[in-house]
Order: structure tokens, then sequence, then C-alpha cells
């Protein structure tokens, strides 16, 4: 995973406002990591 080794930013909510664009980007980003997985897997314990 690429942005594991990265330090967290520390989060100023007040200043930066998140916008809720990033949010939707970011849970299209889980969602197509937790279908890629669960796909991976299935073919792991098929081919088992």
């Amino acid at each position: 995973m690429r942005g594991r080794h990265r330090p967290a930013k520390p989060r100023q909510p007040s200043s930066e406002p998140r916008s809720p664009r990033s949010d939707g980007l970011l849970g299209c980003w889980l969602l197509g990591v937790v279908v890629i997985a669960a796909v991976a897997l299935a073919w792991y314990t098929d081919r088992v």
C-alpha cells in the first residue's frame, strides 16, 4: 500500500474543512479496494 508509510498529517478541521467531493472520492476508493479484496479472496479460495 502506498499511503501507509507516509506520516499522517495533523488534522485541522477548523481551518481546513473537508470538501464533500474528496469524501466521495475516498468512499469510492475504499469501495473499490473492498470489492477487489473480495474478488481476490474468492478467486484464491476457489483455487485452493
